[in-house]
This record gives C-alpha cells, sequence and structure tokens, in this order.
C-alpha cells in the first residue's frame, strides 16, 4: 500500500502516512480511488501529543494546588512539619520532571537544570525590569492591604524560628519547588499546543493562582512572567530560580 498524496509505501494497517503524515484514508478520497471513511476523520498523532502534553500541565497544576489548599484548611501547622512536606514536594517534582522530561516537549531534564544559554545584555535587563517591576507592585499593595506574606512571617517568630529559616524556606525550597513545577513542567508541556507566548500567560496566570490570594495576583503574575521569559530565554531553570529566590529574600527582608 501507498499514499495517494505523496507515493511513499506503508506498512499494512497504517492509518498516517510514514512520509507526509496525511491520514491515508483522506489521501485516498481526494485522489479518488477510496471513499472518505471515518479513518480519515482520526486525530492525527500531534494532536493527540498535544493533548497529551495539556493533560501533564493540568495535573502538575492541580498537584501544585494541594499543599496550598491543605494549609488553608489546617489550623496551627508546626512550621518543621510544613518543611519536611516541601523537601517531600520538591522530590516529587524533581522525579517527575525527569520522567517527563523529552517526548516531544521543551520540558528540560535534571542534566540541562543549570546549563544557561548566553544572553545579550538587553535580555538580563528586561530580567531584571521585569523583576522589580513585580516588587514595586508587590510593595504598593502592601501599603493598602495586609499581606499574607507578612502574616506567614509572624508564624516563624511565633514559633520560635529566625530570618534564616524564613529565607530557606522562602528563598531557597520554594523558588526550586515552584519554577521545576511552573516553568520546568508546565511551561515546557504547553509550548509545544500553545506556542511560547501561550505557554508563558498559562503558565503565569496558574502560578498566581496557587498562591490563593487575589491581593497578590498582580504581582505573582509579574513575577511568573518574568521567570517564564527567563527560562525561555535562557533554556535553563537555574536563572528562574535565582530570580524567584531573590525577589522573595527582598520580600522576606522588607516584611520581617
Amino acid at each position: 500500500m501507498s499514499c495517494a498524496a505523496c507515493g511513499a509505501e506503508q506498512r499494512p494497517g497504517a492509518t498516517f502516512c510514514r512520509g507526509c503524515g496525511v491520514s491515508l484514508a483522506s489521501a485516498a478520497a481526494r485522489d479518488g480511488t477510496a471513499p472518505l471513511s471515518t479513518a480519515a476523520l482520526s486525530v492525527p498523532p500531534t494532536v493527540r501529543r498535544g493533548k497529551r502534553q495539556i493533560a501533564l500541565a493540568l495535573a502538575c497544576y492541580l498537584a501544585m494546588l494541594i499543599l496550598p489548599l491543605a494549609l488553608v484548611v489546617t489550623v496551627g501547622i508546626d512550621l518543621t512539619s510544613l518543611r519536611a512536606l516541601s523537601l517531600g514536594e520538591l522530590a516529587l517534582v524533581l522525579v517527575a520532571l525527569q520522567l517527563v522530561a523529552g517526548d516531544g516537549t521543551q520540558i528540560p531534564t535534571l542534566k540541562s537544570f543549570v546549563t544557561v544559554r548566553a544572553m545579550p545584555a538587553r535580555v538580563w535587563a528586561t530580567i531584571a525590569g521585569g523583576a522589580a517591576l513585580a516588587l514595586a507592585a508587590a510593595w504598593a499593595l502592601g501599603l493598602a492591604f495586609e499581606m499574607i506574606d507578612a502574616e506567614a512571617l509572624l508564624l516563624y517568630r511565633e514559633q520560635g524560628h529566625g530570618l534564616g529559616s524564613a529565607l530557606l524556606d522562602y528563598s531557597v525550597l520554594a523558588p526550586l519547588i515552584e519554577e521545576t513545577a511552573f516553568r520546568g513542567i508546565i511551561l515546557g508541556a504547553l509550548a509545544g499546543p500553545v506556542g511560547r507566548k501561550g505557554a508563558l500567560w498559562a503558565s503565569s496566570l496558574m502560578f498566581a493562582t496557587i498562591h490563593l490570594s487575589p491581593i497578590t495576583f498582580v504581582h505573582h503574575t509579574l513575577l511568573g512572567l518574568v521567570c517564564g521569559y527567563a527560562r525561555l530565554e535562557s533554556r535553563s531553570l537555574l536563572v528562574p530560580i535565582l530570580v524567584h529566590g531573590s525577589y522573595n529574600a527582598v520580600v522576606v527582608l522588607l516584611s520581617w
């Protein structure tokens, strides 16, 4: 059997041409050699792969919602227990990243975790300017509303934890977990099906919503856009992790 569109020989029972990728049934129908059948309406492999990648991104997003939602319904959680949960979450997202990396997606492997592509000065300036804008938005909103970060940091002092403990959680663990999930898995999975710009916006909005605060939505979306842009331009997770960690460190120091 050969493809009516390009003439390439096909394996018995094939649905799509191994040469040009078109539906063999639809090509035969257009050529007049066969009637159009339901096989012509079959979903091409690229569409099926795109749906799988979107499903992967949504599954990762829902998984990242579990801990914030659990904290909302849990009263009086010990910060030491919370850090243990965060370490477990970090291990899970790193394993997940390695398992789903590649396979037609733009999800980076752990091996390329710290490999940074050389970037021009204008890209670094854009990243720095975007992070500064996100900080300015957070500061302005903090003048008008009581921020959730201030409430969380008060809990550190009440339980006898110092500034170093808060910086470890906010500036090290949180960026590692969230950047691996949102800029590693989610952005990488969506880049194929919806394009770079769509993936950047979708992953940033998802990132903002997991913080479960409408007040922080604006500056968390800005931070997500900056970190996503850094990820796409550097082709590495190291740069967005450093940006996110620096941002959180400034927030902690200003709120402490």
